[in-house]
């Protein structure tokens, strides 16, 4: 079971004469440290025998400085915290003066007259990776996870099942199986909520939020094969059930409604990002191309989904079709998308596979970008918006003229490995993409991959990216390193000396940062005796940096 411990905030008013505040009751939980994780991940052990000692803060911005206490692994007080809204409460536990577990609670009322707030604590070990609290719901791989308005993060779809398909489709062929399940993960307390399923199961497919807080889910396929390539068959997952439907997920009512069917078709591979008071989903392919699966039938159509009820509509073309690619907003400019171009086709004499813009009302321009490059032009990358004019793309696919595809790679040093990029909006007209240190070697991941994740870090500095493919063949990475603007290097993650990857291998997994340097990573497939299974477990990065607003 998992251990807990009562931390109790004794709140007062500043003023002599007023009444004091109730309380705040912060329980934290504990987390292992070694093995996979399993659905029923409990245990505190490796926390007791570590932590020597705990040390609570409370910090808020109209306090001079924060409220601290230390003492031993039980119940502290901490007295003299005026009444008032957005406490931020951290709990630390210490190895003489350093902090090397963490757990942060933010949004805290003290109340006058209430009752204690009961706080939900979750505390990790710093810069290292723990399970959550519980398991999800359903195992999930190629799904989504996007954070709500108050923090929680929806999961929505994915795959369920993979089983061997050989005898349809060749040996090592595999048949994904979706679901239409979702949950909510809650980032205070490590545990999931299960909610009402989407009406169609789907992976592959894309979710945004909308400004108003609702999420739009489009596209996906409900089955797919996953084959060695071959002549006829150069990319290798296979859709073999796309999906129209759009749906919209209220974070009132735990339910998704129906925004009837995307007017562009079925797409699977698609991207999505907000765009003026909508959302837009962009390219992707409709089904499984004939007589060659290489994504040559790439759409450029787009769809616009808005307003309440949410209605869908056809919106402006992209100048180049493309799937698997990413789409961003940059404020004032617009909406962008990068990568995924299946044509290099000059428009106005600039090639298509360089990014383009949608600027709001307006229509999708190519971007003479400085230091695009067709093999800048990646599928399936992992991408992360750290800054908000600047965009990392890491690892991916590369796709020939002759529609096959390789892992992308770069020689730096004798070394082959996925390169990292940075695209940054600010830099002259169009923007420019960065490569590495002025004189230095080009940025590169530790190892080969694509279908990686990644997410930003507070501070605008770093970004986490973590999992993947290191194949074609689909062999789940195990790999995490953090890439660094201050250096414009990617470094593998240590503890103590001692190099960390992620508890178990995830292909097809999503990471996703919560505000308080803490990333979920989440689902995915993993290596076992059947050849692949998708995870319902999670994990959970704790940044080595403090998040914004807490003080040990």
């Amino acid at each position: 079971m998992i251990r807990t411990l009562p931390v109790v905030v004794a709140a007062l008013l500043a003023a002599a004469c007023a009444q004091p505040a109730p309380g705040v009751n912060a329980h934290s939980a504990f987390l292992p440290l070694s093995g996979p994780c399993a659905p029923d991940s409990s245990g505190g052990v490796e926390f007791t025998n570590e932590a020597q000692s705990l040390r609570l803060t409370v910090n808020a911005t109209d306090l001079k400085q924060p409220v601290a206490t230390d003492g031993d692994l039980g119940a502290l007080t901490v007295e003299e915290v005026p009444v008032g809204a957005d406490r931020v409460v951290a709990l630390f536990g210490m190895v003489g003066s350093v902090p090397v577990w963490r757990g942060v609670a933010r949004g805290v009322s003290v109340v006058q007259g209430a009752e204690p707030t009961e706080v939900d604590v979750l505390m990790a070990r710093v810069a290292d990776l723990t399970c959550a609290r519980g398991g999800d719901f359903d195992a999930r791989a190629f799904h989504t996870a996007t954070v709500l308005d108050d923090g929680r993060i929806l999961l929505a779809g994915g795959a369920r099942t993979s089983v061997d398909a050989s005898g349809t489709c060749g040996a090592g062929c595999r048949r994904l199986t979706g679901t239409a399940s979702a949950s909510l993960y809650d980032p205070r307390t490590g545990t999931f909520q299960q909610v009402a399923p989407m009406q169609q199961a789907r992976l592959f497919h894309v979710a945004a939020k909308l400004p108003d807080g609702r999420v739009v889910v489009a596209g996906g396929t409900g089955e797919a094969l996953v084959r060695t390539p071959d002549a006829q068959t150069t990319f290798p997952v296979v859709p073999t059930q796309p999906v129209a439907a759009v749906e919209v997920f209220d974070a009132e009512s735990l339910a998704f409604t129906s925004g009837g069917n995307d007017p562009g078709g079925a797409r699977v591979f698609a991207a999505a990002a907000v765009s003026g008071d909508g959302v837009i989903v962009t390219g992707g392919i409709p089904a499984a191309g004939t007589p060659k699966h290489d994504l040559s039938n790439a759409l450029d159509t787009t769809t616009l989904c808005g307003g309440r009820p949410v209605s869908c509509s056809a919106g402006p073309l992209m100048a180049s079709k493309r799937a698997g690619h990413a789409a961003f907003r940059i404020e004032p400019d617009g909406m962008f998308v990068w990568g995924g171009s299946v044509e290099s086709t000059p428009v106005e004499g600039v090639p298509g596979y360089q990014l383009e813009l949608l600027r709001d009302g307006g229509s999708f321009q190519l971007l003479n970008v400085a230091a695009m490059s067709a093999t800048r032009n990646l599928f399936f990358a992992a991408s992360a918006q750290y800054v908000a004019f600047r965009v990392l793309m890491a690892g991916g696919l590369q796709r020939a003229l002759d529609g096959t595809f390789t892992v992308a790679q770069v020689d730096v040093g004798g070394t082959n490995s996925s390169p990292v990029y940075v695209y940054d909006a600010s830099y002259d007209v169009a923007g420019g993409i960065a490569v590495g240190p002025q004189d230095g070697p080009q940025m590169q991941l530790s190892a080969p991959r694509f279908l990686a994740s990644a997410a930003p870090l507070p501070g605008e500095t770093r970004v986490l990216i973590a999992g993947g493919f290191s194949d074609l063949s689909f062999a789940p990475s195990a790999a995490l390193e953090l890439y660094d603007q201050e250096t414009l290097t990617t470094t593998s993650i240590a503890v103590g000396g001692q190099p960390r990857t992620l508890r178990q291998a995830r292909g097809g997994m999503v990471a996703v940062a919560n505000g308080d340097g803490a990333v979920l990573l989440t689902g995915g497939e993993t290596p076992d005796a059947s050849g692949r299974v998708p995870l319902a477990t999670a994990e959970i990065f704790a940044d080595p940096q403090l998040p914004p607003g807490v003080a040990p």
